[in-house]
């Protein structure tokens, strides 16, 4: 569903004229049937996350710095720092190996390796 247009500057009458809806490319449809409690069990069983009580932030890219994993980061360690268990999950193929580094060394800078967590490509199971 797109997003609709709500307003056009006075300046520029022709501005929705420059305007496009771009729709999401990924069939939200596919993967609308995870169910959150299944979701959990398998995190758990299999790849050993304890992801009981706590918020799951996901993060469904390439792993690439135009993807912004590191602003992820920087939201998790906010949270964790106001009391929030908080899991940050990221799958997605690897595209830049040296900023998947990157973002492994950033989160033991800032404490929170133990509550991140880079699963790689080969997640559809979870949220299909």
């Amino acid at each position: 569903m797109p997003f609709p247009v709500v307003s056009v500057t006075n300046r520029n009458e022709h501005a929705h004229e420059k305007i496009r809806v771009l729709y999401n490319p990924v069939d939200v449809e596919k993967y609308s049937n995870g169910s959150p409690a299944r979701i959990r069990a398998e995190l758990s069983s299999k790849y050993g996350l304890n992801v009981e009580n706590c918020q799951v932030i996901g993060h469904v890219a390439l792993i690439q710095k135009s993807k912004k994993q590191d602003i992820v980061l920087e939201v998790i360690k906010r949270l964790k720092s106001e009391g929030m268990r908080v899991v940050g999950l990221f799958a997605g193929e690897t595209r830049e190996s040296d900023f998947l580094e990157e973002l492994k060394v950033n989160a033991c800078k800032m404490g929170i390796e133990e509550t991140c967590d880079f699963l790689g490509a080969g997640v559809t199971s979870l949220i299909s």
